[in-house]
């Protein structure tokens, strides 16, 4: 969960925003975003800032 919100923060910090020509939206994006998660224990990454049971 801290990997999701600390590129959450750098998305909105570093960003750039970039205009999508079809659409004529804007993203703000960052390059060579990555989260890494261990499945090896049998569970699956959630990423929400909700609580979970």
């Amino acid at each position: 969960m801290d990997q999701y919100l600390s590129l959450c923060r750098r998305i909105i910090d570093q960003g750039v925003w970039v205009a999508n020509r079809r659409t004529g939206k804007r993203c703000l994006t960052v390059i060579n975003a990555d989260l890494e998660y261990d499945v090896g224990r049998g569970g699956v990454p959630l990423v929400t800032t909700r609580k979970a049971p």
